[in-house]
């Protein structure tokens, strides 16, 4: 395996004996090793003249520290490391599998099947990259290995961290021609997870055709074509061509997520093992047998061939992978249709029970794509859940330890806590749920969107009252109508109409095209408001389900639109080009419209002749009847504004949230995020509530903009909190979806 030593090659690194040269790249040399007990591993040797500089060193220090949080199945571990040593070096898990770009070189393009299993694999790996607050930058085919079980993303070195701005050199360019996003090589936006999707789906193009999506050449060509031409998706079957085509959109926020791509990806993945293509698999099988043939080989393991630059963390001013995400909105994310992995007796319906657990708290669970690929004898990647320190009575963020009493299990699978009085952020009550993706509610009744349908909740016990199937997930939260109606949209483009007393449906209306995404619907009088993602408002009567009248605009997309909202006669409804559009809600016909330059990707609050927008770059209240704007403040917004009293709320889903007076524009006081927020601040009883990327909710004094409590409920907030009377409700998954959960604490 690899090729003879030579000269000035090391022979000991660390308590690995070098037996072979593996690879060389811009940072180093990647030597096989053996460890002590014969394990293989791929040992990265940084270049001294690299190691001389103490800059570097930090900067290693940090990557290494940030791999090792990368724990997925499908991604090559950090097994050990010196960053301080003499040499510098990290140890990576070891494979003899060939590289992508190896296995398409030697045997040409792979039949669809298998290019959908490859896509699955990588697009599990990005997810745990980016759960580690990981951007890999680099995802091309040589840095994709292959082994029996599933590919390896291979190559952090030059992978970028959060929180490392003060680190990086700036001016640098990292990627590979070909494989690189718009927004690396145009630097018009942050560089984040969409731009791994981009990449993602450049390699699924070069399985499958032998070539990438924008040719060959020189890089300044490839590159001109990836920032202006179309990809070239002629060679890729029917069945690839779409979910690709959306990959490679130049926009981040269009790009679908990762959890997306896995479902999608992985829907018709074979569970035999048998992915590889047969010359590829021969092959491994070769390669495997040479290793296993060497003295002091041991069992397969992961390999890691460096070929990238140094690794560079972002530059001084520079957004951080927490801050990095494609549609910063709930509207404007399409959630993952992630089935629950969960048996059905995990349903509200029984009592919520923590899974088993293995050493230091590893989840006995399976991965979402560990049965496509056959992955026997692999543990799997342990992730902790604060929600679990919930059952023996501890709550991050509540004042004292053991304030939650265990109740008994209720119907719906809630634990009440018997306490009525609570320190802000302490817990009511817990229970386990599948993937919530919208919480609503009114006086005496919670409403819940999830993978299933639509359940109606006791706030005070957390017990369903009922609950009401779908068929596919709900998108967003369910909004509540003047009639007693409960009104959603699913993946499918199902517009339902439940009654919120019994929960059985009143009517279903298809008024998307097939999976075509729909906004939140926006309930009015009589009528609902809902946009689709072709560029169309659309007007539904709330008696039968049946489009009263369609109003359409210029939009080419695959991100789902912010919600319409409704004031004064007029439906607003916000385009992906910045254009806000005011449309009669009686007849359908536009009155006006705004161009707001940078694009707009959150909906508008409207209230006493006002109209609030917010773009990526600044934030405008507008005249009603008019669109003229009365004022404008250089404050990016990421979330929908929201008006509460006089104080306009929103925040640019990374640095900070921001409380302004809606008459003047004028900054009352900025609040700065922890992390990353997905989710339109909630706003009740002088208190403005975030839901961190990170699990956490957050309270923030609406009045002085200093935080009051904090809880945290899991490794990513799934939905938008809400509050109702004393009570605020928050639901949250573990990093690798495995559970999930809803948080009922007090105000």
């Amino acid at each position: 395996m690899g090729t003879a030593l030579e000269a000035e090659d090391p022979r000991q690194v660390g308590r690995y004996r070098i037996v072979a040269r593996l690879g060389a790249g811009g940072m180093g040399r990647v030597y096989l090793g053996r460890s002590p007990g014969g394990r293989s591993v791929a040992v990265k040797v940084v270049h001294q003249e690299l190691a001389r500089d103490d800059g570097f060193r930090r900067r290693f220090a940090r990557e290494v520290a940030t791999a090792r949080r990368v724990t997925g199945v499908f991604t090559a571990a950090v097994v050990d490391a010196d960053p301080d040593g003499e040499p510098a070096w990290l140890a990576t898990e070891y494979v003899p599998g060939p590289s992508l770009g190896e296995a398409v070189d030697a045997h040409g393009p792979w039949p669809w099947p298998g290019v959908r299993a490859l896509g699955a694999g990588l697009a599990e790996a990005l997810e745990a990259i980016h759960g580690a607050g990981v951007i890999h930058r680099d995802l091309k085919p040589s840095n994709v290995l292959l082994a029996q079980d599933g590919p390896r993303v291979i190559d952090f070195g030059i992978s970028v961290a959060a929180g490392s701005t003060a680190l990086t050199r700036t001016g640098t360019m990292v990627g590979t021609p070909g494989y690189m996003s718009p927004e690396q090589l145009s630097g018009t936006a942050p560089v984040g997870p969409a731009s791994d999707v981009f990449s993602l789906g450049a390699v699924l193009t070069y399985a499958a055709t032998g070539t990438g999506p924008f040719g060959t050449g020189p890089a300044q060509a490839l590159n001109y074509r990836i920032v202006h031409e179309q990809p070239r998706l002629d060679g890729l079957p029917a069945s690839l061509r779409d979910v690709v085509a959306h990959c490679l959109a130049k926009r981040a926020e269009l790009r679908p997520e990762v959890g997306f791509l896995l479902d999608e990806l992985g829907r018709e993945v074979q569970d035999d093992g048998s992915w590889l293509p047969g010359p590829v698999a021969e092959v491994l099988r070769e390669r495997r047998r040479a290793l296993t043939a060497s003295p002091s080989a041991s069992g397969p393991v992961r390999p890691e061939v460096e070929e990238g630059a140094a690794p560079r963390p972002p530059a001084e001013g520079e957004a951080t992978p927490s801050s990095l995400h494609r549609a910063p909105t709930a509207a404007s994310l399409p959630p993952p249709p992630v089935h629950p992995p969960t048996a059905p007796a995990d349903r509200p319906d029984a009592a919520p029970t923590p899974p088993a657990a293995g050493p230091a708290g590893q989840s006995a669970g399976p991965t979402r794509r560990r049965a496509l690929f056959a992955l026997s004898g692999i543990a799997v990647a342990g992730a902790g859940f604060g929600a679990w320190r919930l059952l023996d009575g501890r709550a991050d963020g509540s004042p004292e330890a053991g304030d939650r009493s265990a109740g008994s299990p209720g119907k719906g699978g809630g634990r009440e806590t018997g306490a009525t009085r609570r320190p802000g952020g302490s817990v009511r009550w817990t229970r386990k749920e599948y993937p919530v993706t919208g919480i609503t509610g009114r006086e005496r009744a919670l409403y819940v969107a999830d993978a299933e349908g639509l359940s109606a909740l006791d706030p005070g016990s957390g017990r369903t009252r009922w609950t009401c199937a779908t068929g596919e997930l709900v998108v967003d939260s369910p909004r509540l109508g003047a009639d007693d109606g409960l009104y959603a949209v699913s993946y499918d483009g199902v517009l339902h109409a439940v009654d919120t007393g019994t929960g059985r449906e009143r009517w279903a209306s298809e008024v998307g095209r097939g999976k075509e995404r729909l906004s939140p619907v926006v309930p009015g009088d009589e009528v609902l408001y809902v946009s689709r993602s072709d560029g169309t408002l659309l007007a539904v009567d709330t008696a039968d389900g049946s489009v009263r009248w369609t109003y359409s605009f210029a939009f080419e997309g695959f991100a789902p639109l912010p919600a319409p909202k409704v004031h004064q006669g007029t439906v607003l409804v916000v385009t992906e080009q910045g254009v806000l559009h005011a449309v009669d809600s009686a007849t359908g016909r536009k009155r006006w419209e705004f161009d707001g330059g940078p694009r707009m990707v959150t909906a508008p609050e409207a209230a006493a002749g006002r109209v609030y927008v917010c773009t990526t770059a600044d934030s405008y209240a507008l005249d009603a009847q008019t669109g003229r704007p009365v004022w404008s403040l250089r404050t990016p917004g990421a979330s929908d504004p929201v008006l509460e009293g006089d104080t306009l709320f929103h925040h640019d889903g990374v640095k900070a949230l921001y409380a302004l007076d809606s008459g003047t524009g004028k900054r009352r006081w900025s609040f700065p995020l922890p992390s990353r927020v997905l989710f339109a601040p909630v706003v009740a009883g002088g208190v403005v509530h975030l839901a961190d990327d990170d699990g956490t909710l957050r309270a923030v004094d609406a009045r002085t903009g200093e935080q009051r409590w904090s809880f945290s409920g899991g490794e990513k907030a799934s939905a938008s909190a809400t509050v109702l009377g004393n009570t605020v409700f928050f639901a949250a998954s573990d990093k690798e979806r495995a559970s999930y959960h809803l948080h009922a604490l007090s105000v």
